[in-house]
């Protein structure tokens, strides 16, 4: 028996299928749940793995919450994501990308930008019809809020859902149960893999990252600019330097006054990864 999750944000509240967070913190604080559910989000985001799991979960939280349609948040990018694939896209779709808010999600929607980008097939949908609206991940919320005030003009009554809710929102399991198969012995296994948020570098190298962040920074650093550095061993020194520089600058980011130990610490890793390139 699986449970709905819920967070709150002043008054707004969000509903969910799995916690959403980082792997590193939750293997530090033997949290298996989280393990399990931020592995099952990223395998379907990623892979699009667990496409029935996922979407009869989808299917069962519309009737529990008593909705009568599901509608999609769209991807930045103009082509259909997993969940608009497995919901044949729908209300919302993109003719052209606008800008990725995976690292900048405390930015302000342009709205501009956004309704320039929309195709909208509101004859799609219900006269007053309840809608759950469906994201990947909430993270902050604010993409929810536009499309959900999109809808509202529309006459719609509307629940938002994620198919995970970032931890940082402290999602809570809620009275809302439904019933799906037990996930099985070798799928727990994968979902548990340590290995599963770590990037090879070459044959003999790995770097172990947090979050799915990190892997596309990771992936990026790799194709892009480093991608002449021929000896492994001196890739991956630098990819995790560069690592280190992201998780401060992420807890820098976090931080009302900054820290001047942070401060001191980026600024030493950053003159290590130069001495390292500068030597190569």
């Amino acid at each position: 028996m699986e449970r709905l999750f819920q967070a709150s944000k002043g008054d707004e509240q969000f509903y969910g299928l799995y916690r959403y967070g980082s792997w590193f913190a939750a293997a530090r604080e033997k949290d298996k749940e989280l393990r399990i559910h931020t592995s099952l989000v990223y395998l379907f985001k990623k892979y699009g793995k667990h496409q029935t799991r996922i979407k009869t979960s989808i299917e069962l939280a519309k009737q529990l919450l008593d909705c009568q349609q599901i509608v999609i948040v769209p991807p930045s990018k103009a082509q259909p994501n997993a969940l608009q694939t497995m919901f044949s896209c729908g209300v919302f779709n993109r003719k052209k990308e606008v800008a990725s808010r995976k690292y900048n999600h405390k930015a302000e929607i342009d709205s501009k930008e956004q309704s320039a980008s929309l195709v909208c097939d509101y004859g799609s949908i219900q006269a007053d019809a309840s809608i759950l609206l469906v994201d990947d991940v909430i993270t902050s919320g604010k993409t929810m809020f536009y499309f959900r005030d999109l809808l509202v003009a529309q006459g719609c009554k509307v629940i938002m859902f994620g198919l995970g809710l970032r931890d940082t929102l402290k999602p809570v399991p809620t009275n809302y149960e439904y019933e799906i198969p037990d996930l099985s012995a070798g799928e727990l296994e994968t979902l548990l893999d340590n290995d599963l948020f770590s990037v090879p570098v070459g044959k003999q190298h790995r770097v172990t990252c947090h979050s799915e962040e990190e892997i596309d920074l990771i992936q990026f650093k790799v194709k892009q600019d480093y991608a002449w550095v021929k000896q492994e061993s001196n890739l991956a020194r630098m990819l995790n330097l560069e690592l280190v520089i992201y998780r401060l600058q992420h807890s820098l980011d976090t931080q009302e006054i900054p820290d001047t130990d942070t401060l001191a610490s980026i600024d030493k890793a950053v003159k290590m990864l130069h001495f390292i390139i500068t030597k190569m």
